[in-house]
């Protein structure tokens, strides 16, 4: 697989590999190895608008990270709340 995606070249290459490295792939970890990852230090900050819509289309809306830990005081994402809102209308209407 190749690492970085020329669709991706400014922004979201990393979210990118790290999509594409789940759909069907195995994640190996080695404790040896350190990743120094500088997030922009090469490139502008700003992300343009028609950048977060096309990983956005290729992905989807991003859903709780499975690597992070889940903290009982941790806010739940935007996708977390939007999901339990349609939940509870699906229940309101009796769809469920």
């Amino acid at each position: 697989m190749s690492v970085a995606s020329l669709r991706y070249s400014r922004q979201f290459n990393d979210v990118d590999l790290c999509y594409r490295c789940t759909t069907g792939l195995r994640i190996v970890t080695l404790a040896v190895v350190e990743l120094f990852h500088f997030e922009t230090m090469t490139r502008p900050k700003a992300v343009k608008k028609w950048e977060s819509e096309e990983i956005q289309r290729r992905w989807g809306y991003p859903t709780r990270d499975p690597y992070t830990p889940v903290f009982p005081r941790m806010r739940p994402t935007r996708a977390e709340v939007l999901a339990e809102k349609a939940k509870e209308r699906r229940r309101n209407l009796g769809l469920t």
